[in-house]
């Protein structure tokens, strides 16, 4: 599954790249894709603290024992003058 992705602008690019990622997934197939559309409703509840909540060890436990999800990913998004910082976090269940 796919984490809301956060960015420095007020997440204002972070739910198009989400769809373009999610899309990439599902076509491709890397991987069999759980839909994320609960979590990103909860998680949009709390986007003052996004990023917090989104680096929390038990946070991440729950979400993925609730969905039944081996994997997910998480992205942020740091804009900077004239480049992008872009880390990508694929955390596996071990």
């Amino acid at each position: 599954m796919i984490l809301p992705i956060t960015d420095t602008l007020g997440n204002s690019v972070g739910f198009k790249i989400f769809e373009d990622l999610e899309h990439y997934i599902k076509r491709t197939q890397w991987c069999q894709y759980v839909p994320s559309s609960e979590v990103i409703e909860v998680f949009s509840r709390y986007r003052d603290k996004l990023p917090q909540y989104l680096r929390d060890e038990k946070v991440l436990k729950t979400v993925a024992e609730r969905l039944k999800v081996g994997t997910i990913i998480r992205v942020n998004l740091d804009y900077e003058v004239d480049k992008l910082n872009l880390q990508l976090d694929i955390i596996g269940e071990n």
